[in-house]
């Protein structure tokens, strides 16, 4: 049997662990960056990944931009100065690897105890709804649409009917990104 960390081809890091690698301070550097005209990725928003961008900083890991489509960059408050790496964002396209960027957004919400949530709803004895707080990484969100469909619309990213027996499955690979699962 193939398991879906094979499958996805996806790593088995906790969100802490991923967090880790992608801020080893070996990677940074002290850059000259005009904070004025960047937004800042705030963990601890109680608003879904792409609403959580503001003009402060507010934790010591975080995710700066120029803009909606960058440049983007990692940040981290070491010692009270502020280290930046250039972060390298996966293509918005239908690839599978595409949006791997939201695996980060996740992981820093889950890091900061903030995490993204995933209710589910009971439908019947066979079928739920599982309703997302943000849109999934690629790997995760083609792996739905293999085992689910988009709830009312096709191009629904963030609502999907599910057969019961895949929640125990889904929950496993959900949670792998650092999300909360509600219900069920």
């Amino acid at each position: 049997a193939v398991s879906w960390r094979e499958f996805l081809i996806r790593d088995s890091l906790t969100p802490e662990q991923y967090i880790a690698s992608k801020y080893d301070l070996v990677l940074f550097d002290n850059r000259d960056l005009n904070l004025e005209e960047m937004q800042f990725f705030n963990p601890l928003a109680q608003a879904s990944p792409s609403q959580s961008w503001y003009k402060k900083i507010y934790t010591d890991y975080t995710v700066g931009r120029k803009g909606l489509l960058g440049p983007f960059y990692l940040i981290q408050s070491y010692d009270d100065i502020l280290l930046y790496s250039l972060e390298e964002q996966s293509a918005i396209d239908d690839k599978i690897t595409a949006f791997e960027y939201r695996r980060l957004y996740f992981a820093l919400k889950s890091f900061y105890k903030n995490p993204v949530k995933m209710r589910i709803q009971n439908i019947d004895n066979t079928y739920s709804k599982l309703i997302f707080q943000g849109h999934l990484p690629n790997r995760e969100y083609y792996l739905l649409l293999l085992i689910s469909w988009p709830d009312q619309t096709a191009f629904n990213k963030t609502e999907f009917v599910i057969k019961n027996k895949f929640l125990p499955f889904v929950s496993e690979v959900i949670s792998n990104l650092g999300v909360e699962i509600i219900g069920g």
